[in-house]
């Protein structure tokens, strides 16, 4: 490869920039594994654009993520503090009081953030969650959410 052949390839893995982010799939893990492939989970009262968050990622070794959301469904939106895990990509950890979608008290959500080569970014989100049987026994209960951010037109990169 040449220099500016290894250049180009990091500039296109680089992940600091603006992002139109959205949910592509969801899949649910319990303590007896993950949901067959092709399970739908759906979530009353949230339509395909309360999916749909901004999301800003500055320059640095260890930048602060910003989430904006609207809606905010998962309790992710906010600025956090980012761990660098490799080049283009970083995790960032968001914690919120409440109310949570998959808990009863805090809110606790680890995202992961990894660079493409075309310039966009692939994410997961997984939320702390759990269950109650009927006669209050608490089980592992977690939705695992997947999906792309197209970089904004224009923006930094």
């Amino acid at each position: 490869m040449t220099g500016a052949t290894v250049a180009m390839a990091m500039l296109a893995a680089s992940l600091p920039g603006n992002y139109d982010c959205v949910i592509e799939h969801r899949t649910v893990i319990t303590e007896t594994g993950a949901a067959p492939a092709g399970a739908e989970v759906n979530f009353p009262g949230f339509d395909g654009d309360a999916w749909r968050f901004a999301l800003r990622v500055p320059r640095g070794d260890a930048p602060e993520a910003v989430v904006t959301w609207a809606a905010d469904p998962i309790q992710i939106a906010g600025t956090h503090a980012s761990l660098p895990l490799g080049p283009g990509q970083i995790a960032f950890m968001a914690v919120s009081p409440g109310p949570c979608m998959f808990t009863e008290q805090a809110c606790a959500t680890l995202v992961a953030l990894s660079a493409r080569d075309d310039g966009s970014a692939a994410f997961s989100i997984l939320p702390a969650g759990s269950t109650r049987s009927e006669s209050g026994v608490r089980s592992l209960f977690h939705v695992v959410f997947n999906g792309t951010c197209r970089r904004r037109n224009g923006a930094e990169r």
